[in-house]
């Protein structure tokens, strides 16, 4: 039954594998997320890793499998292990919004932020940096007169010209 599956690439290896699937029909995805304040440099999300949409009983399963690049399939019990539908349509979606306008939401070093939900709800602090393998940023506070630094969820920080540029519910 055809489904996706998680490839697991030797190092570096991923652009060619990526390549050669294609080439043989096979719909591939390898999640990349652009880094802020890096001229939109894209870093793997999962590196080593590629998302294979394929039917391990196909003809085109052998040559995925012994691709050259390939490691092996994620698997339970020697049988390949295929994932929900709906979870890698959702991390394109996130991966898309990520990568989209509104994606970091132009937040710089040194941009006053407001917190908007969570223990912190309501304060204001100055944006730091993102740390985008977990979604968060870092925030410094002023709080009972002590600086320090907090990160939070990425989706409960803005500014206010952010906030012009991106309606809310746009960025994650």
């Amino acid at each position: 039954m055809e489904g996706w599956y998680i490839a697991k690439v030797k190092p570096r290896k991923e652009r060619s594998l990526t390549s050669f699937l294609i080439q043989w029909g096979v719909e591939v995805f390898y999640p990349k997320i652009a880094l802020p304040g890096r001229n939109r440099v894209r870093k793997a999300l999962f590196p080593d890793y590629v998302f294979c949409r394929l039917d391990p009983q196909s003809g085109v399963w052998p040559v995925a499998r012994w691709a050259p690049g390939m490691s092996y399939f994620l698997n339970h019990d020697g049988e390949p292990t295929p994932l929900p539908e709906s979870m890698v349509q959702n991390l394109k979606r996130r991966v898309d919004d990520w990568n989209g306008p509104c994606g970091h939401r132009g937040l710089q070093e040194g941009n006053r932020v407001a917190i908007l939900s969570g223990p912190f709800s309501g304060l204001e602090g100055i944006f730091q940096r993102y740390v985008p393998s977990r979604e968060r940023c870092q925030i410094l506070l002023d709080t009972v007169g002590r600086l320090g630094t907090v990160e939070l969820p990425e989706w409960e920080v803005t500014d206010r010209g952010a906030e012009e540029a991106c309606p809310s519910g746009t960025a994650q």
